[in-house]
């Protein structure tokens, strides 16, 4: 059986969906299960034993119609038998669509109903956002362990971050994440600093993006703490996940 993952196109729930690629490869233990994604997330799934490849998109690969029914035709290389959706956009029912995988499963929403071939009622309960994800399963997964593993990392990468950390002199710093690519989940400048301003003792890395970096500036300028440094914009997505 060959399977197909349209993964999240947002670093946290594409975080958040490794419960449910655990979940298919506890049920399916001799599946080929490939992760399809946007490029930005793929670091998250890099090593992951539950997966035997990545496809990575990048944005003008599924930038309008064309670009996206060209991707999916591509993808009918793959001879998937199940294609499963954890994003709930039209362009990722239409990319599975082009694929022609016989089996594809998602929420419904959008107007792509039509290019499902199952749609799963969306639960009325409120659930996490993982479990949403799983829900999508219509197997039983009873007594099962969903979130080991959880990111994996190998050892070249282990070794690295602990050169790393060591380089950056500040023992057993925390990691404080303020930012997001939606204003509406990051955290407000003056709360950051008032969040760091209350710390005295314990060492403070400041994650996020090369577009969070003049944020994170300004916070360690106002409060001019030794103990609390920026590293914003210095690593790659892969290489903050080691250091965390």
């Amino acid at each position: 059986m060959r399977i197909g993952i349209f993964c999240p196109n947002w670093v946290g729930d594409s975080v958040m969906a490794i419960p449910f690629v655990n979940s298919l490869r506890h049920l399916y233990p001799k599946a080929t299960i490939l992760a399809i994604c946007k490029s930005h997330v793929e670091p998250v799934f890099q090593n992951h034993p539950s997966i035997n490849g990545i496809i990575q998109f990048e944005k003008k690969d599924l930038s309008g119609i064309k670009a996206t029914a060209d991707s999916g035709r591509n993808l009918k290389a793959n001879d998937f038998d199940l294609f499963y959706l954890l994003s709930d956009s039209y362009r990722a029912a239409y990319l599975a669509y082009k694929s022609e995988s016989p089996m594809r499963i998602g929420y419904p929403g959008q107007a792509r109903t039509g290019m499902l071939t199952k749609a799963i009622m969306r639960p009325k309960n409120k659930m996490h956002r993982y479990l949403q994800y799983i829900n999508l399963i219509e197997e039983q997964l009873d007594n099962y362990n969903y979130y080991d593993p959880g990111i994996v990392l190998n050892d070249e990468e282990k070794n690295w971050a602990t050169k790393e950390l060591s380089k950056l002199d500040l023992a057993d710093p925390i990691s404080f994440f303020p930012f997001s690519v939606a204003s509406s989940r990051s955290i407000p400048l003056s709360k950051a600093i008032s969040i760091l301003s209350d710390i005295d003792k314990e060492n403070v890395l400041i994650f996020g993006g090369i577009d969070d970096s003049p944020s994170a500036k300004i916070m360690v300028n106002t409060l001019k703490k030794n103990n609390i440094r920026s590293i914003a914009g210095d690593y790659s997505l892969r290489e903050s996940i080691a250091l965390i």
